[in-house]
């Protein structure tokens, strides 16, 4: 018999143990469950089959009525028994509940399974984007990094709303892999943490690049957006210098489809999962 209910402190080890299986124990599930076990906005959701935990999922509250899914995991003994369509359809419910705008997940172009459960319910891909990912060292002459400035009003940067690397995102901001709706609310939200900077020539802004730590699972700071052609690697080359500053463990770019910005990504020493034009999909249910 299959029971679906919220997670608990005492779920811990059972959650763990299923994360171990995951990614070659390369899981980052162990990085946030505190956090997510704690969340009472959202909820972390357990599968029990016969009384014990054999999967387990995440619905988050990323705004009125705009939800997000994140960390569908099955145990490995336990695949075929339809865990994940189960707590898919578990969602789903309950986002109608609450009334939605926005139900939304994203998934790697290998979860095969995954992407078979989600289309198969009416989530339709609604983007595509490029990983790229640094951790440790990076070679970098810092006397050769331009300077950007923070932004400290959201008129400075309205233009981002309509720039050609957000139609290629199709509205998506990405916060670790977690994608969020661009919204003028939004930047304005990213201005006051200091998170948005913009490189000047003549006064004339050439670049306007997101670096943000929301949603990191861990101490990850994502490039959230990246504008300004010609001037792309000085915004990765900027991007680098503060992942350093800052002590991060490593620094990711979900890149829209353009090929100057996957260029410069590559030129600058990002690494990737594989050589997929784009390997990381957003899907909406519709």
């Amino acid at each position: 018999m299959i029971n679906i209910r919220r997670a608990t402190e005492h779920d811990k080890e059972s959650i763990l143990s299923i994360s171990k299986t995951i990614w070659d124990g390369d899981d980052y599930i162990p990085l946030i469950v505190d956090e997510w076990i704690a969340d009472r906005k959202g909820e972390f959701t357990v599968v029990e089959v016969d009384g014990e935990i054999k999967g387990f999922a995440k619905f988050t509250v990323l705004g009125p009525e705009e939800y997000w899914l994140e960390g569908i995991r099955v145990s490995s003994k336990s695949r075929g028994l339809g865990i994940g369509k189960e707590i898919t359809k578990y969602y789903i419910d309950k986002a109608k509940k609450k009334g939605y705008k926005s139900l939304a997940l994203s998934t790697y172009i290998e979860n095969y399974e995954s992407i078979k459960i989600v289309e198969k319910f009416g989530f339709k891909r609604t983007a595509a984007f490029k990983s790229f990912y640094k951790s440790g060292k990076v070679n970098l002459n810092i006397s050769n990094i331009k300077r950007f400035d923070r932004v400290t009003r959201v008129e400075e940067v309205k233009h981002i709303l309509n720039s050609s690397e957000i139609k290629a995102s199709n509205g998506y901001l990405s916060f670790d892999w977690t994608f969020m709706r661009i919204t003028e609310e939004l930047v304005e939200e990213l201005i006051n943490e200091g998170s948005v900077y913009v490189l000047k020539e003549d006064q004339n802004i050439k670049s306007t690049i997101i670096l943000s730590n929301k949603k990191a699972k861990g101490k990850g700071l994502s490039i959230s957006y990246l504008s300004g052609e010609g001037y792309y690697l000085d915004g990765i080359n900027f991007a680098f210098s503060k992942y350093l500053e800052g002590g991060y463990d490593w620094l990711l770019f979900m890149c829209p489809d353009i090929q100057d910005i996957k260029e410069a990504a590559y030129k600058a020493g990002f690494e990737t999962y594989g050589d997929y034009q784009t390997d990381v999909f957003v899907y909406e249910y519709i």
